[in-house]
Order: structure tokens, then sequence, then C-alpha cells
């Protein structure tokens, strides 16, 4: 061996020593300098829940708070204040933005008081001390999990079960002698809703069309005086009105042979489709 080669040796050998010395068992090993790429990741991944669940605290606070302003003038007007659209729309949203935040307990409660609130408003139903209760009580539970770290690890609303069955009894006392009397053969109120508007719809737009046929002749108005018509009567048709489906169709089928025949706007014609719409 060189002399080379012995100091090399002698080299290492003392690199050696002085790295043992160092991280002795006794001795301090400082890891904050170590890497820590996988929880960085999770970091970032728990900060963009986190951002995403400030966000539905904050709408949910607002939401809340239209629920909370109806349970106050209920309990001043002892009742006698209607089932808002305010209302419905702040319950409809907290449901939307619950399963957005994929906070199923949430979302299922805020579903369930959605559709109650719909069904009473559709039938015209007044409110009432049960409902009133209701939506204070619910309204308290979730107000109960609104911190992130709660909703982190949300699997269920303390109470949930109970108002629920609250629920279902008011859909029971109020609105099931309604829909039993209808024998499930009659419309909802959500599909006469939907037949009026399209309706309304229809008329103003036909007046305006014949008012194009009648000025300047033109037989192609017709078609889209026959396309309103067609969808007029199905929407009869699912909200159980045949004599409005069976004049749609009537009218529709006079547009059509007047399309055909490239008739011209007589004031005859024109009056008579006026009075049919």
């Amino acid at each position: 061996m060189t002399d080379d080669t012995d100091e090399g040796a002698a080299s290492m050998e003392a690199f050696l020593d002085h790295f043992s010395e160092e991280t002795a068992p006794d001795a301090a090993v400082d890891l904050t300098d170590l890497p820590q790429i996988e929880s960085e990741e999770l970091s970032e991944d728990d900060a963009d829940r986190l951002s995403l669940l400030d966000v539905f605290i904050a709408e949910t606070d607002m939401h809340l708070n239209t629920v909370d302003d109806f349970v106050q003038q209920s309990r001043s007007e002892s009742f006698t204040n209607p089932v808002t659209d305010d209302l419905q729309r702040a319950l409809h949203t907290l449901k939307g933005s619950a399963h957005m935040a994929e906070l199923t307990p949430l979302a299922e409660l805020a579903s369930a008081q959605e559709h109650l609130v719909k069904e009473l408003r559709g039938y015209q139903l007044p409110n009432s001390p049960a409902l009133t209760d209701l939506l204070e009580d619910a309204g308290r539970a979730v107000r109960a999990y609104m911190s992130p770290e709660q909703l982190l690890t949300l699997e269920g609303i303390e109470g949930a079960d109970a108002l629920h069955g609250r629920i279902a009894d008011i859909e029971q006392n109020q609105l099931a002698h309604l829909t039993e009397s209808e024998g499930g053969a009659g419309p909802s109120p959500d599909v006469l809703a939907r037949f009026l508007s399209s309706g309304m719809d229809s008329l103003i737009r036909a007046d305006e069309l014949l008012q194009v046929w009648r000025d300047e002749d033109n037989t192609e108005v017709l078609d889209q005086l026959t396309a309103d018509l067609q969808a007029v009567a199905a929407a009869a048709v699912d909200a159980s009105l045949p004599m409005v489906a069976d004049l749609s169709l009537a009218l529709n089928a006079f547009y059509q042979r007047a399309r055909q025949a490239d008739a011209h706007p007589e004031a005859s014609l024109v009056e008579f489709a006026t009075e049919a719409h």
C-alpha cells in the first residue's frame, strides 16, 4: 500500500469517526430541514378543502339568516304571515351548496325542508307554529356545525332523525288529505304552474306573430305559431286539461292548412285566430 493510500484511508476513518460522534444516540437531531414533500401535499389539499368550507359557512349563514327572519316574523305576526318564496329559495340554495361541498347530512336536511315548504306554497297552505318551530330547530342544528373542523369530519347531524320525523308529521297533517283527494290522477301544483307560465308566453307570442302575419303577409310566422301550440297541447295533457289540449291541436291544424295553402291574412282569418287564442 502506498503512502497516498494510507493517508486516504486515515482521512476516511477520521471522517467516519467525526460523523458517528455527531449522530450519536444522545445527540439531538434536527429534522426540520429534511424534505416534507408528502406532508406539504396533504396540507395543500386540506387548505383547499378548508377554503371551500369557509365559503360554504359564509353562504350558509346568509341563508340561515333568511330562515331566522321568517321565524321571527312568524312569531311577531302570530303565524299569519305566508310561507314565502324567499324562504324556499334560501333552503334550495343551501341544499345545493351542501351538495357542492359534499356535506350530505346537511344537504338531506335542507332538501327535506325545501320540499315541505315547496308543497305548502304550491297548495297555498298557511304558515303554522309546527312549521316555524321546525325551521327554528333545524337552523339551530345546522349552525352547531358551522366550523371548518366540524365540517371536515361531518358524518351526521345530531337530532336529524327527529327533525325528519317532524317534517313527515307536518306533511301528513297538512298535505296528505290533499294528495289523497286528488286520487293520484290530478296534476301537481308545479305542473299547473308550468302550464300557466308557458300558456301566457304562448298567448303573448301569438298576438305578436299574428300582427306580423297581418302586416307583412308572411306565412313563415305560422311555423312558430304551430310550434308553440304543439308545446301548449303537450303541457295541457300533462296538466290534465283535455279541452285546452284539443283546442290547441285544432288551432295547430288550422295554421298548418293556412301555411300549406299560402293563405293571405284576411281580416276574418286573423280575427278568428285571435279570438281562439
